[in-house]
C-alpha cells in the first residue's frame, strides 16, 4: 500500500526539467565552454617571435641538425600554437591513446589517427619557419629544418608521436594546456653587452659580401658563439658604434640581410 501511495504522490509532482548542458555550436563558428575555437585545419597561431624562439633552442649550426633536433624543434611550435584556448581544436582521444579528436567546422570532435595528426600540425609547423617575413631574418634554420623535415618526414612523425601523445593529452578539457620547458619559455635571450660583442667581432672579423652584407655563414659563426640573435647582436653593435667602441660596417653588414631593425 506504501508503495502505491508513493507512486500516485509522484505523479502527482512530475519531474522537475532539468537545465541542458553546454551545447557546442555547430554553425561556422564553434563554441565550447563558451570559447570560441577555430576548427582542425587552420593556421597554427604563431608569431615570428615564436619561431624565432623555437629556432634559438638549437644548439650548434645550420648543416649540423640531427632529426632528433628537428622534431624538437617542430614540438616546440606545436606547443607554442596551442598556449591560447581559442586554438586547442585537437586533444588525445581519452579511449584510445593512438587517436586524437579533432574539432570539425560542423561542432563535431572526429577521430583520426594519431601519426595523421601529427604529420598535420607538423607540416604546419615547418611550413611556418619557411614562410616568409617582411624583412627576411637571416637564419639559415628557416631554410633546414623545413628542408631536413621534409627529407625524412616519415621517421620525423615516428619520433615526435610519444611526445606529441603527451603534448594532446595535456590538450584535453580540464587538462593543464601546453607543457613548456623553463628554457625554452625563455624565449628572448639576454641582452648583449655592446663591449662583450666588439670583443667577438675582433675574435670573429667578419666576411662580407660583394654587396656590403656580411656572410650568412659569419652570421651564423657569431650568434652561436654569442649565444644570441642576429637581431640582438645588431643591437649592441650599433650601441658600441655610437660609443666610438667599433665601425658601422658591421652592424650595417648585418641589416643588409635584412634582419629587422630594433
Amino acid at each position: 500500500m506504501q508503495v502505491l501511495q508513493n507512486m500516485v504522490a509522484s505523479l502527482g509532482n512530475p519531474i522537475k526539467s532539468q537545465p541542458p548542458s553546454q551545447v557546442t555550436n555547430v554553425n561556422t563558428i564553434n563554441v565550447v565552454n563558451n570559447l570560441t575555437i577555430a576548427p582542425w585545419g587552420a593556421p597554427l597561431q604563431l608569431t615570428d617571435a615564436d619561431v624565432e624562439a623555437a629556432l634559438a633552442s638549437i644548439p650548434g649550426v645550420a648543416g649540423t641538425l640531427a632529426l632528433p633536433e628537428v622534431v624538437s624543434t617542430l614540438m616546440e611550435l606545436v606547443k607554442r600554437a596551442h598556449m591560447s584556448s581559442t586554438a586547442r581544436n585537437v586533444y588525445l582521444n581519452p579511449k584510445r591513446g593512438d587517436q586524437a579528436l579533432a574539432l570539425t567546422p560542423t561542432g563535431g570532435w572526429a577521430a583520426m589517427p594519431l601519426t595523421e595528426a601529427t604529420a598535420a600540425l607538423f607540416d604546419d609547423a615547418s611550413a611556418r619557419i619557411a614562410a616568409p617575413v617582411g624583412r627576411q631574418r637571416v637564419n639559415a634554420l628557416r631554410a633546414t629544418v623545413p628542408v631536413q623535415y621534409r627529407a625524412d618526414k616519415a621517421q620525423a612523425v615516428q619520433l615526435g608521436l610519444r611526445p606529441m601523445e603527451a603534448h594532446l593529452a595535456n590538450l584535453a578539457p580540464g587538462g593543464p594546456g601546453p607543457l613548456l620547458l623553463e628554457s625554452a619559455a625563455a624565449a628572448q635571450p639576454a641582452p648583449l653587452d655592446p663591449a662583450e660583442a666588439v670583443a667577438l667581432i675582433k675574435q670573429l672579423p667578419a666576411a662580407y659580401e660583394p654587396s656590403g652584407a656580411v656572410t650568412a655563414e659569419w652570421l651564423m659563426s657569431i650568434t652561436a658563439a654569442a649565444k644570441t640573435t642576429a637581431a640582438e647582436l645588431t643591437r649592441a653593435l650599433r650601441q658600441a658604434s655610437a660609443r666610438n667602441l667599433c665601425g658601422i660596417a658591421e652592424w650595417r653588414g648585418i641589416m643588409q640581410r635584412n634582419v629587422p631593425p630594433l
